[in-house]
């Protein structure tokens, strides 16, 4: 690598759905150079999700190496030779005179390879609380999720604890940020970045990102609860994470899981499930009943055209029997 042609670097991690692209996009518009090749948007998030392809396609051959995907909760022991000059290419490739870094929540699972590849790279984590991380994945509809809808909450920790654990090692090139935060005014992040991390950014005038994409959990839902009393050790984590970074949210108190309507609250979504699974038995049977209709049109169609044909070719043999007279 060529270390007189590259700027300053600040990689972006931390784990899906979490709000790493609209941070991408803020700082895409403070002068990060993000990419020239970046993956488009979809359903889910329209305005593109800011990663540079180059390193999302490393980061899916490295993890397919070891026998691993995006979802799995080992971590890769040991990248390849071939693996590490490709790495090293593709950072060569991308580097910038400015600053410049990329944005992929893959990246996560090899922070101390980064680390030693890039000794003077910097590193933000974009945190978000497990149940709206959990409920993007749900609505995304991940297939891995749909037959296990735990392992969407046990890969949340698995992310953000390498993301702590890194954070903790490395505060002096590390910045650890709550999503909500920077929702709410990007500036902070931006001075955080520029005073303690020594990035030459600049403050953006605008975002590119639309915040109607990203869903907030509603006041007063008992979700928090539930991610409290069965999985503890994760509700820990957020926690941890709350506690440890300084870009909270305005007006913040911290964790509250109490919902004094827990049970009640559990037995309205238990009802609320009902009534969607029985509006959709009526739903399919409507539909059917619509496609036996269409299938009786298109049989009276058909029937239709053939008689105009059988009606057609009888003429024609009519006056060819005049013709041959």
């Amino acid at each position: 690598m060529d270390k007189a042609k590259s700027g300053q670097v600040l990689i972006i991690a931390g784990m899906h759905r979490s709000g790493t692209s609209f941070v991408s996009s803020i700082l895409k518009e403070a002068g990060l150079h993000v990419g020239e090749r970046l993956s488009p948007g979809e359903a889910g998030n329209t305005k593109g999700f800011f990663e540079n392809t180059d390193f999302v396609k490393l980061h899916a051959k490295i993890l397919k190496n070891a026998g691993l995907n995006a979802w799995s909760l080992d971590t890769v022991k040991r990248v390849s030779p071939e693996l590490r000059e490709e790495a090293i290419k593709t950072v060569s490739d991308n580097s910038q005179p400015g600053p410049w870094g990329w944005k992929d929540p893959r990246t996560t699972l090899f922070l101390d390879f980064w680390m030693e590849l890039l000794p003077d790279a910097k590193f933000l984590f974009v945190f978000r609380s497990p149940w709206e991380v959990v409920d993007s994945l749900f609505r995304r509809g991940d297939k891995a999720f749909q037959e296990d809808p735990v392992l969407a909450l046990k890969v949340w920790e698995h992310y953000n604890r390498l993301s702590i654990d890194f954070y903790n090692r490395h505060k002096d090139r590390s910045l650890l940020a709550h999503v909500d935060a920077v929702a709410t005014d990007p500036a902070p992040l931006v001075d955080a970045l520029r005073n303690r991390l020594s990035l030459p950014l600049s403050m953006p005038a605008s975002t590119t990102f639309d915040k109607s994409m990203f869903k907030t959990e509603p006041k007063g839902s008992h979700r928090p609860a539930l991610v409290r009393e069965c999985f503890p050790e994760i509700f820990q984590l957020w926690e941890d994470l709350e506690n440890s970074t300084e870009l909270k949210p305005a007006n913040h108190n911290g964790c509250n899981g109490s919902a004094p309507d827990f049970g009640k609250q559990v037995f309205t979504d238990w009802m609320e499930l009902r009534k969607t699974q029985s509006s959709l038995s009526k739903l399919e049977k409507a539909l059917g009943a619509a496609q036996s209709d269409l299938d009786q049109s298109n049989q009276r169609i058909e029937w239709i055209e053939r008689s105009k044909i059988w009606k057609i070719r009888s003429k024609l043999n009519a006056i060819r029997e005049l013709l041959l007279k």
